[in-house]
């Protein structure tokens, strides 16, 4: 399977998505769904969008983390830095889509946590300054959103 692109949709299932199924908020349970549900390539599961929404429905939402650290922070940048070098080497796509970016964005602006974070566009939970990490095509909310 390739990377989903924008143009990779189904008119019944909607998009083809990638979820990081590794992510650290979710719970084993929600991790093991994640990994049935859809084709896994490493610690991504790849699924069409209406089966993800009924997942999330069925299992719920991954627990936010709460008040990240400056370290913390300074962890996601390197792993984000380090991320884009290895999709970079592979060949694969740095950047989201500008579908996708709008997108995650526009769920972004719709969250609550939008502004706490240090500053305006810096998400509350991770203090990330979201309109450039909806950018990245590696990105994931840590509320589990998008």
């Amino acid at each position: 399977m390739t990377e989903p692109t924008e143009t990779d949709a189904d008119p019944e299932k909607g998009a083809l998505v990638r979820v990081w199924w590794s992510n650290p908020a979710h719970t084993a349970a929600q991790a093991e769904a994640l990994r049935a549900a859809g084709e896994v390539r490493g610690e991504y599961v790849y699924l069409w969008r209406a089966e993800l929404t009924a997942l999330r429905e069925r299992l719920g939402r991954p627990e936010p983390r709460r008040g990240a650290t400056w370290a913390g922070m300074a962890r996601g940048v390197a792993q984000a830095v380090g991320q884009a070098v290895t999709r970079a080497a592979a060949g694969e796509a740095v950047w989201a889509g500008r579908a996708t970016a709008a997108e995650r964005l526009a769920v972004c602006q719709k969250c609550d946590e939008l502004g706490k974070g240090g500053g305006p566009g810096r998400c509350g939970l991770c203090r990330c300054y979201m309109p450039m990490k909806t950018r990245l095509a590696g990105a994931w909310c840590p509320a589990g959103k998008w």
